[in-house]
C-alpha cells in the first residue's frame, strides 16, 4: 500500500499567504481570481482582503467539490471545476497523495521535498487556457482586481498566452512559484517575475512563508504603463516626422523634376512650331505632285479596266470551249460504258444458255432414274398385296379360334359359377344338419337328466 502524508503534512505543505497580501495591497477588491485554489480554501482568508466577486479555480474534480461545500451559498462566490494550462487542449493530470501537489506537470524532484510522496493517478482531461478562461470573467482596467496564479512551475507558461489588455486588468499579481525546479518541465520564481516586468509590473514584496514554494506579490505601474506607452507614441510621431520628411523632399525632387520637364517642353514647343511652318510648305508641294500622281492613276486605271474587260471576254470563250469540251468527253464516256454494259450482258446471256443445257441434261438422266425406281416399286407394291391378302387369311382363322376359345373360357366360368351356388347350398344344408344334431343332443341330455331325478332309479 503507498505511504500517504499526515494531516499536519498536508496543512504545512503550503502557507497561505493572504494576510500578508491584505497587509501589502489593503483591502477592497472588486475581483479576486484564485487559479489553484486547492480543497481546503478558507473563505476568512479571502474575506481579509475584500472582494465584491470571488472567483475560485480549481482542476482537480474532488477539491473542487470540497471547495464548491466549503463556500456553499455565500454571496459573490463561485467554483470553477477546470484544469487550467497554457494550451487548450487535451493534458494529462497528475493526482497524488498530497492532493495540493495535483497538476499537469509531471512530478520530477519533488520527492525530494516529500520522500512519501506518491503518484495514485493519472488521467487524460480536457483544459482551457487562462486566456479563454478570463474572457468569460469581463474585467474592468480601472477597478482593482487580483490574480493569484497558484500554479508552481506553471506560471510563466500561462503569462505567456495572455494578451497585455487581459493582464493589465489585474491592479495585482501574486505568484506561488517552485524555490528550485521541483516539477519536469516547471519554471522557478525569476522567470514570470521577469515577464512581469517587460509588462510594467513591479516587484512590491516577496511573502517568504515557504522558502520551497515562495510567492511573490507584483504591482501594476500604471506610471511605468503610461511612460512606455507615451515612448511608444512619441515613437510612432518621430517615425511619422521623418515618414513626412522624406516625403517633403520627394515632393521637392519631384517638383524639380516636373520644372525641368516644363522647360524641356517649351523649347520642344518652339522647335515643333518651326518644324510645322517647314512642313506647311512640305504639304503644298506633297499635294501638287499628289494631284499629278492622281492624274495619272485616272489614266492607269482607265488602262487597266479596258485590259480586265478583254481578259473577262477571252475568259467567257475559254470557258465555253471547255464546257463544249467536257461534253463531248462525257458522250464518249457514255457510249464506252453502254457498250461495255452491252458486252457484259451477252457473256451473262452465253452463261445462262450453257448452264440451263446442262440443267436439261441432268433432267433427263434423273427423269430415267424416277422410271427405274417407279418399275421397281410397283413390284414391291404388288409382292406386299399378296403379303397382305396371306396375314387377312391367317387373322380371320386366327379370330375364329379365338372366338371358340372365348366361348370354351364362357363355358367354364359358369359351370364354375354353378357348382359355387351349388357349394354353398350344400354348406348351408350342412349348417342346419348340424345345428338339428346338436339340439338332438341337448334333448336326450335333457331326456337322462330327467330320468335320473325320478325316484327309484
Amino acid at each position: 500500500m503507498q505511504a500517504m502524508l499526515s494531516k499536519q503534512d498536508i496543512d504545512t505543505a503550503m502557507g497561505r499567504p493572504f494576510k500578508r497580501i491584505a497587509e501589502l495591497t489593503g483591502a477592497g477588491f472588486n475581483t479576486i481570481i484564485h487559479i489553484g485554489a486547492g480543497a481546503d480554501a478558507d473563505l476568512y482568508d479571502y474575506q481579509r482582503l475584500g472582494f465584491d466577486r470571488l472567483l475560485l479555480v480549481e482542476g482537480d474534480a474532488e477539491s473542487a467539490e470540497e471547495l464548491r461545500a466549503a463556500v456553499y451559498d455565500r454571496d459573490g462566490v463561485e467554483v470553477v471545476e477546470q484544469v487550467v494550462a497554457p494550451l487548450a487542449d487535451r493534458v494529462m493530470w497528475h493526482r497524488y497523495n498530497l492532493p495540493a501537489l495535483n497538476g499537469v506537470l509531471p512530478p520530477g524532484e519533488l520527492h525530494t521535498l516529500y520522500p512519501r510522496l506518491r503518484v495514485i493517478g493519472r488521467e487524460r482531461v480536457q483544459a482551457t487556457s487562462l486566456q479563454e478562461l478570463l474572457e468569460h470573467a469581463v474585467l474592468n482596467l480601472a477597478e482593482r482586481n487580483l490574480l493569484f496564479l497558484d500554479v508552481p512551475g506553471l506560471e510563466d507558461a500561462l503569462l505567456a498566452q495572455l494578451p497585455e489588455h487581459q493582464l493589465h486588468a489585474f491592479e495585482w499579481v501574486a505568484i506561488r512559484s517552485c524555490g528550485a525546479t521541483r516539477y519536469q518541465g516547471g519554471n522557478t520564481a525569476g522567470t514570470a517575475i521577469e515577464r512581469l516586468h517587460t509588462h510594467c509590473y513591479r516587484l512590491d514584496g516577496s511573502l517568504d512563508i515557504d522558502l520551497d514554494w515562495p510567492v511573490s506579490l507584483l504591482r501594476r505601474d500604471d506610471v511605468q504603463r503610461e511612460n512606455t506607452q507615451l515612448r511608444g507614441q512619441v515613437a510612432d510621431l518621430g517615425a511619422k516626422l521623418e515618414s513626412r520628411a522624406t516625403a517633403e523632399e520627394t515632393l521637392n525632387a519631384e517638383l524639380k523634376r516636373v520644372s525641368a520637364e516644363r522647360d524641356a517642353q517649351t523649347a520642344l514647343a518652339a522647335e515643333r512650331e518651326s518644324r510645322v511652318h517647314g512642313l506647311g510648305q512640305e504639304r503644298e508641294r506633297l499635294t501638287r505632285e499628289l494631284a499629278e500622281s492622281q492624274a495619272a492613276l485616272k489614266a492607269l486605271t482607265e488602262a487597266k479596266t479596258a485590259h480586265e474587260r478583254l481578259v473577262t471576254e477571252q475568259q467567257a470563250q475559254i470557258d465555253s470551249l471547255s464546257q463544249a469540251r467536257d461534253k463531248e468527253a462525257k458522250l464518249a464516256s457514255d457510249r464506252s460504258s453502254v457498250i461495255s454494259q452491252l458486252t457484259q450482258e451477252r457473256d451473262d446471256l452465253t452463261k445462262l444458255v450453257a448452264e440451263r443445257n446442262g440443267l436439261l441434261k441432268k433432267l433427263a438422266q434423273e427423269r430415267e432414274a424416277q422410271a427405274e425406281q417407279v418399275t421397281d416399286l410397283q413390284a414391291r407394291l404388288e409382292q406386299a398385296n399378296r403379303l397382305q391378302s396371306e396375314y387377312d387369311t391367317y387373322a380371320a382363322e386366327r379370330k375364329a379360334e379365338l372366338d371358340r376359345v372365348n366361348k370354351l373360357k364362357q363355358e367354364q366360368e359358369a359351370r364354375i359359377d354353378q357348382l359355387e351356388s351349388e357349394h354353398s347350398e350344400t354348406k348351408v344344408r350342412q349348417d342346419r344338419l348340424n345345428r338339428e344334431v346338436i339340439k338332438a343332443e341337448a334333448q336326450i341330455e335333457l331326456i337322462k337328466d330327467v330320468l335320473l331325478r325320478e325316484p327309484g332309479l
